[in-house]
């Protein structure tokens, strides 16, 4: 993907800020204060396993983040980019035309609404039948400090 953007970046250069994302999705993947460490499955002689399989809620939402502002900005250079080209700034070449209106949607608004629904659910669950409020607090707090220290400012990613 970087050779591409970089041969062609009048024709790609759009796709310069999914392929930063993509380079954070890898260079965290092993980074295991990132994990979920709530699942544990049992192995057939009766013992816990407990893995960090999955994202936890700091990194989702960080994820979630970074993907919504990916679909902003390419929002922004598709609306540049046809009011450009309506007003006869740019040539109408077939790059050019390729490149009118959104090319990317990462997050739908069916997507948001399916998110915003499940983690509504979880918060519920775990305020409501698991823990107290006061514990509830505590551990969203705690959570804030730890993710505080581990995640990147958004203009990192898109610097």
């Amino acid at each position: 993907m970087e050779a591409m953007i970089a041969s062609a970046p009048e024709k790609h250069g759009h796709m310069a800020g999914v392929n930063r994302f993509r380079n954070h999705l890898i260079n965290t993947r092993w980074g295991m204060g990132r994990r979920d460490w709530l699942r544990h499955t049992y192995s057939a002689a009766g013992y816990i396993n407990v893995t960090g399989t999955a994202y936890n809620a700091a990194m989702r939402r960080e994820l979630l983040r970074y993907l919504l502002t990916l679909d902003v900005l390419e929002e922004e250079r598709a609306e540049e980019h046809d009011a450009r080209m309506f007003c006869g700034e740019l040539e109408r070449t077939e790059s050019n035309e390729t490149l009118r209106g959104t090319t990317f949607q990462l997050i739908t608004p069916k997507y948001l609404l399916a998110i915003d629904f499940a983690c509504t659910d979880l918060r519920s669950f775990i305020r409501h039948h698991s823990i107290s409020n006061a514990e509830h607090e505590q551990v969203l707090e705690s959570m804030k400090v730890k993710a505080a220290a581990q995640t990147l400012a958004i203009s990192d990613l898109f610097a």
